[in-house]
């Protein structure tokens, strides 16, 4: 169960299936060659190559050159974590600052129906965080 949530979360910033699989069984065990790192994560042998390399651009896992063997190391999950949080608050800064230079000026007022389970609490957390003294709710 862990794995797979692992997995997912892995997914939900960015990997694809076969590089979360194959980032993980590098954590297991390593340095380690691409033969052994598609075998410890079933990623198919035919596509691993191509796997590293992505995982390579997005700096998770580094190539060492071993006298014998090319050998990958991954990049500790702190790490990982830490650059990918930096990135995308770096994305985010400029995109608020785009779509900010994009809004009009008018102040609309409106009634919102939020239908969604998770919009809805993402919602409230702002408001919340937003209120200076005191929230009224009405439902």
């Amino acid at each position: 169960m862990v794995v797979n949530n692992t997995k997912l979360k892995l997914m939900e910033i960015g990997f694809s299936e076969n590089e979360a699989k194959a980032y993980m069984a590098l954590l297991l065990e390593n340095p380690s060659t691409a033969y052994d790192i598609a075998k410890r994560s079933a990623v198919p042998t035919s596509k691993i190559y191509e796997v590293l390399a992505k995982l390579s651009e997005k700096g998770a896992v580094f190539e060492i050159d071993d006298k014998e063997k090319c050998r990958y190391v991954p990049l500790p999950p702190d790490e990982l974590i830490t650059n990918h949080k930096n990135r995308l608050e770096g994305t985010l800064a400029e995109l608020r600052e785009g779509l900010n230079e994009l809004k009009s000026n008018a102040d609309l007022s409106f009634m919102r129906t939020i239908r969604d389970y998770g919009n809805l609490l993402d919602k409230a957390r702002q408001i919340i965080e937003d209120a200076r003294e005191t929230v009224l709710l009405s439902v």
